[in-house]
């Protein structure tokens, strides 16, 4: 049986600065069965865990001003303080094969002495000849590190990703920002049900999805 998050709320056309919103969390409480209940505890006891009130105004510290009524002071100083990711570092889309199948491996499938490993920059992955190089494409929910599980084949500097076409002609594949390939940065998965797992990677990486490179924007 399917769930499906249902979230019902008041707004209003005038932001009023002094105004302390209501704000109750039945995520952790599924069914209507459970829900209902929960939502008249918390009336009742507002000092309940899933019951929240924040100031209007709080929804401003945070870029895009969501409705994020959970986060606590701290958090938002963060964001309202402390410069954006995006001042400081670059975020780019890596490469996207089109056909894993085709392109991608595990990383004990193929031939170890084909694979290159802690190469810095296309120019050295071209010129050590290999085909197979780590590739990281998100994965699971997980701290810090790991998920490095396969490799892609980038040969001759991506030459059959490069050309991979339909019959039309049509690319196929996205190669984009080829010049970033290799260097070390953070991943993350794009999408996740849980909290938000940032990963170091070292160079020597092809990534897939989103990732921040550690080379920080010329001012």
């Amino acid at each position: 049986m399917a769930t499906v998050p249902i979230c019902t709320f008041t707004l209003s056309n005038e932001l009023k600065e002094d105004f302390k919103g209501s704000y109750i969390n039945l995520s952790e409480f599924k069914g209507a069965e459970n829900q209902s209940p929960k939502t008249l505890e918390a009336i009742k006891n507002p000092k309940c865990e899933w019951f929240y009130r924040t100031y209007a105004s709080d929804f401003k510290k945070i870029s895009g001003s969501p409705i994020a009524y959970w986060p606590s002071d701290t958090t938002r100083n963060i964001f309202s303080l402390q410069p954006p990711l995006e001042s400081e570092f670059k975020l780019c889309v890596g490469l996207q094969t089109s056909d894993n199948e085709r392109f991608m491996r595990s990383w004990h499938e193929v031939e170890y002495n084909n694979t290159g490993f802690n190469l810095e920059n296309n120019f050295e992955a071209k010129g050590s000849h290999k085909k197979w190089f780590p590739f990281n494409k998100g994965g699971d929910y997980r701290k810090w590190f790991g998920n490095n599980e396969y490799v892609v084949n980038w040969e001759k500097d991506g030459y059959e990703v490069k050309n991979f076409k339909n019959e039309k002609g049509k690319l196929l594949s996205r190669p984009q920002n080829v010049n970033q390939y290799f260097k070390s940065g953070v991943v993350w998965g794009a999408i996740s049900s849980s909290n938000l797992a940032v990963r170091k990677d070292p160079v020597g990486f092809i990534r897939r999805k989103l990732y921040g490179l550690k080379e920080p924007k010329r001012r």
